[in-house]
């Protein structure tokens, strides 16, 4: 629980250094960018394009075995 923990602090704290430095983020709002790629697991992606005010598509890159890819068929069959 404590390995978790400290993930969750360590992704919270490098999302909060990205959020509040102004340079990225003013590169970012200047560079047009249509959407942002973002990982569900992780919300700072979320919370950047609510910020940028584009729409964020989300992917699960986290799920094993590239099960993932064969989901569809079996949804459409």
């Amino acid at each position: 629980m404590a390995a978790i923990r400290k993930f969750s602090e360590l992704y919270a704290n490098s999302c909060a250094a990205l959020l509040y430095n102004k340079t990225p983020i003013q590169q970012l709002s200047s560079s047009s960018f249509d959407v942002i790629l973002t990982d569900p697991l992780f919300p700072c992606g979320a919370v950047l394009a609510k910020y940028l005010q584009i729409p964020a598509v989300f992917f699960l890159r986290s799920i094993p075995c590239d099960i993932d890819c064969y989901s569809q068929r079996f949804l459409t069959t």
